[in-house]
C-alpha cells in the first residue's frame, strides 16, 4: 500500500497558509517519481482534492477522452486543470494553500487530510466529521456489497 492514501489526520494552519502534510501522505509523494502533487477546489464538495502527478496525470487522461471542443471537456478543463495548483513540499513537510483554495474548503485554523485511496483529500475538520458520519451510515446500508471472497487473501473475507 505504498502509494495508497488511507486515514485521516488534522493539522493546524499557520498565519501564512501553511500547514504541515502528514508523514505518511509525504511518503507516498516521496516514493512518487516527482516530488510536487496538485490540488483543486472538489467539483462536488466544499473540499481540496489532492493528487500526485500520475493521479493527475490520470485525471487528465479521463478529461481528454472527451471530444476536445465538447462542452464536457471544456467544463472539466476550465474547472479542473486550469484551476490546479502545484503544490510544493518545504523542508519542514509543510505546504501553503492559495487563498482562493482555503476559501473553497472554509478552511481557517484548521485541515482535516483524508486519506481516499489514489488521492486526499483536504477538509475543515467539521465539515469533514458530518460527512464521515454521513458516510459510515451509507456504507452501513450497503454493507452486503462488501459479502463474498476477497482478491488476494484466499477467499476469506
Amino acid at each position: 500500500m505504498s502509494g495508497t492514501f488511507f486515514s485521516a489526520v488534522t493539522n493546524k494552519i499557520d498565519a501564512k497558509g501553511r500547514v504541515s502534510v502528514p508523514a505518511k501522505f509525504r511518503a507516498v509523494i516521496e516514493g512518487a517519481s516527482q516530488q510536487c502533487f496538485f490540488g483543486f477546489a472538489s467539483l462536488i464538495a466544499p473540499v481540496v482534492e489532492v493528487y500526485t502527478p500520475a493521479g493527475m496525470d490520470a485525471f487528465s487522461a479521463r478529461i481528454n477522452a472527451f471530444d476536445k471542443y465538447s462542452p464536457q471537456r471544456q467544463a472539466f478543463e476550465l474547472a479542473v486543470l486550469s484551476a490546479a495548483h502545484e503544490l510544493q513540499l518545504d523542508p519542514e513537510g509543510r505546504i501553503v494553500l492559495p487563498q482562493n483554495l482555503l476559501n473553497h474548503a472554509k478552511l481557517s485554523s484548521h485541515a482535516t487530510f483524508v486519506g481516499v485511496g489514489n488521492n486526499f483529500e483536504i477538509w475543515e475538520p467539521a465539515a469533514y466529521e458530518a460527512r464521515l458520519a454521513a458516510a459510515r451510515e451509507e456504507a452501513l446500508r450497503n454493507i452486503a456489497l462488501l459479502s463474498g471472497p476477497w482478491p488476494g487473501n484466499g477467499g476469506a473475507v
